[in-house]
């Protein structure tokens, strides 16, 4: 009888330590995130670093810098809720006409900032890329300083007609295991040579249109714990962004 409570006991141990290990969050991926661009003589690049280098995942608790893909699988490049020394980098100067408030920034900022991917569901997940059809079409959201305001960043088709949301691709694996990606590319760019580089920015005829991808920027604002956001204007924007496993 004791050896079939003992048993017993053990079967109920082993179920719940499986469950519990199925239902445990996949974890955040430490990643290497670098911005391309050449600074403010770049003009094709529109979202840059702020030319200290590449971001290194470095968190903890509220200082560092949080550059992640994270365990629901979207990419987060964060030094914005973080107190850090490092900067992201807007140029705003390609205003779309006639879409800007009156306060609309037009010039280049270099302010804390966040990055974040929205193509983490099932079958849009980084950690879950098949290397050999690897290319996500995906909303990015942000929020970035300027001089005291915060100004939300926003491509995202589904929510904001006329923006266009960016394109994520596995640029390679792990050396142990080829099905799994460990370096990653999101950019805004249409054509790449053999070499991955980029060829064509925009969508139309000619190798460049600077006119092809836009940003929606927002201000939020809160009065009393409410909310609110307010358009502030469209913006023409390039980027191209690398995400490697620490």
């Amino acid at each position: 009888m004791v050896r079939r409570w003992t048993a017993f006991v053990w079967v109920v141990v082993l179920v719940f330590c499986v469950h519990v290990m199925a239902a445990a969050p996949a974890k955040d991926l430490p990643v290497i995130s670098t911005l391309m661009g050449e600074g403010p003589s770049d003009t094709l690049r529109t979202i840059q670093s702020d030319g200290l280098g590449s971001y290194r995942h470095s968190a903890k608790a509220s200082s560092g810098v949080q550059s992640i893909i994270q365990g629901a699988g979207g990419w987060e490049l964060d030094v914005f809720y973080f107190t850090t020394n490092r900067r992201l980098y807007f140029d705003l100067r390609n205003l779309v006409e006639g879409s800007g408030a009156l306060d609309a920034p037009t010039t280049m900022v270099t302010a804390p900032g966040r990055l974040i991917t929205k193509c983490n569901s099932t079958t849009e997940n980084f950690l879950q890329m098949n290397p050999n059809s690897s290319l996500y079409n995906c909303a990015l959201h942000g929020r970035f300083d300027y001089n005291g305001r915060t100004l939300l960043v926003r491509m995202d088709e589904a929510s904001f007609p006329g923006t266009r949301n960016v394109k994520v691709s596995c640029t390679g694996t792990d050396p142990a295991n080829p099905a799994r990606c460990h370096h990653w590319r999101i950019d805004t760019c249409t054509a790449q040579d053999s070499a991955g580089l980029c060829t064509q920015w925009g969508f139309d005829n000619g190798p460049v249109d600077l006119t092809a991808n836009v940003m929606t920027i927002l201000e939020e604002t809160s009065s009393r714990g409410k909310i609110t956001t307010r358009k502030v204007g469209d913006y023409y924007m390039q980027f191209e962004i690398y995400a490697s496993k620490q």
